[in-house]
């Protein structure tokens, strides 16, 4: 008589596991860790939209087995449904395929019992908090609104933060980093020069001159060639009103955004 056995994994809340198989399995630990190695191969090919996703996901595992022998291991990536239906078939196949090959590359120490699997997306519900309602209608407030941040096309994906819009993940991880400051900053501004709209990713104060520096991220998925030329040129009117403006990566942002915001008060300091 053949039995199924769960083991829930998240990357983004912790770990939840529930009862287990009494047999020699995987570490618990490898599908955590099977999930983060995805999303890190992700974040290196500059898919970031999708390891924005990911970093929020689940990884649940259901176990097939019979007499206490697994037979085989369904791999479930379970996302949010807001998150989950912005996924084209080419994301989802990029992320199974991601996984796939990390799996597929695994020594036998390391796959121990996991020789037959398979992966699938799902979506999973959201469990509310007591006040969800209020929630959702200053998410909805919000999004009727209008405020002084920067103009996000239609076509954008939009995300929200912190009651506050953003243009990609990159922007969110350095508003992360920056909430962790006693600073005052603005995100996605915008500035009025001769009756003209620049529109800065970033602006920081710095914790210790108190002088202000403008922060613009880079990255292929979300700056086309031209938009780079256009940032060059605004930063270049920023510069000539004494402002200092640093570049640097959507990577890097993702990445390692602590680093970021500490090169980028060093240099200002600098400046």
């Amino acid at each position: 008589m053949s039995f199924k056995e769960s083991l829930i994994y998240s990357g983004f809340d912790g770990c939840e596991i529930g009862e287990m198989p009494t047999i020699n399995l995987i570490n618990q630990k490898k599908f955590d860790s099977l999930l983060h190695n995805t999303i890190r191969k992700i974040i290196i090919e500059d898919n970031q939209k999708i390891a924005q996703f990911l970093i929020r996901s689940k990884i649940k595992v259901e176990i097939e087995s019979k007499l206490k022998e697994v037979f085989k291991f369904l791999i479930q990536i379970c996302l949010q449904q807001e998150y989950f239906e912005q996924l084209s078939e080419e994301d989802k196949n990029l992320i199974i395929n991601k996984m796939s090959s990390i799996i597929n590359n695994l020594s036998k120490s390391e796959i121990g019992e996991m020789k037959n699997w398979e992966i699938e997306l799902k979506t999973e519900l959201i469990n509310p908090e007591n006040n969800w309602r209020e929630e959702l209608e200053r998410e909805l407030s919000l999004k009727r609104s209008i405020t002084n941040q920067g103009a996000i096309n239609n076509s954008d994906n939009i995300i929200f933060y912190n009651y506050l819009k953003y243009r990609s993940p990159a922007e969110v991880e350095i508003t992360k980093e920056l909430s962790k400051w006693d600073i005052l900053y603005f995100p996605l501004p915008v500035s009025v020069i001769k009756g003209k709209k620049r529109e800065p990713d970033f602006l920081i104060q710095h914790p210790e001159t108190k002088k202000f520096g403008i922060l613009e991220i880079n990255g292929d998925t979300y700056h086309t060639p031209t938009n780079s030329q256009q940032d060059h040129e605004r930063a270049e009117i920023f510069f000539s009103k004494g402002i200092f403006v640093k570049f640097v990566s959507a990577k890097k942002c993702l990445e390692k955004p602590k680093d970021v915001i500490k090169q980028f008060f060093e240099e200002l300091k600098n400046f």
